[in-house]
Order: C-alpha cells, then sequence, then structure tokens
C-alpha cells in the first residue's frame, strides 16, 4: 500500500489511524518533498518511479479530488499493472467504502 500526496492531509491520516506500519511509501513527484520524512509516521517520501520498481497493488490517493484521475492516469502508466486506488477523501467518487458509507450516514 502506497499513498500519493505528502501534504497536511497524509501526515494526519497516517498518523491519527497510526497506519504507518501498514502503508510502505508515501509518493509525491515535487522535487521539494522527495526524501523528507512524514513527521511521526517516520517514511521517506519517494517519487512516483517507485511504482515501477516495488509491486505495489493498493495506492491512497491524498489529492485534491480534482487532479484524482489525472494521478491515477500517471501512476497505472507507469506501473503497467492493475492497482486499487481509493481517495482518502470522503466526496471522491474513489472514496474508500468505509469513507462513502459514513458520508452516507450524514
Amino acid at each position: 500500500i502506497v499513498i500519493f500526496g505528502a501534504g497536511h492531509r497524509t501526515v494526519m491520516f497516517l498518523n491519527l489511524l497510526k497506519l504507518n506500519n501498514i502503508v510502505s511509501y508515501v509518493i509525491d513527484d515535487d522535487q521539494n518533498k522527495q526524501g523528507l520524512i512524514i513527521p511521526k509516521a517516520g517514511l521517506e517520501i519517494h517519487k512516483s518511479e517507485l511504482i515501477i520498481i516495488e509491486n505495489i497493488g493498493v495506492c491512497l490517493l491524498s489529492v485534491n479530488i480534482e487532479i484524482e484521475e489525472r494521478i491515477i492516469d500517471i501512476i497505472t502508466r507507469k506501473a503497467c499493472r492493475n492497482i486499487q486506488y481509493f481517495s482518502i477523501s470522503p466526496d471522491s467518487n474513489n472514496a474508500l467504502p468505509v469513507l462513502k458509507s459514513l458520508n452516507s450516514i450524514n
């Protein structure tokens, strides 16, 4: 499992849910973030080229909902294999099933 996007939402998501042992990598193509470590979670930020080398099965999206499909296209082309994509945003069409069900309760 990887998470794409190394912003404040990713930091909060990883740390509040204590997912640093489940998520293998954080990916972000911003050169200024690569090589940095996600606070408290201790995960290093890598380029999306990592997808080519590693056997990634699930990619969590922690980016603006409006660019999720573009990110999915980019990663899928680089990976040359099927990857499951889920957004950590409950309003996304790609939202994790548990988030979709919580969203429908409101």
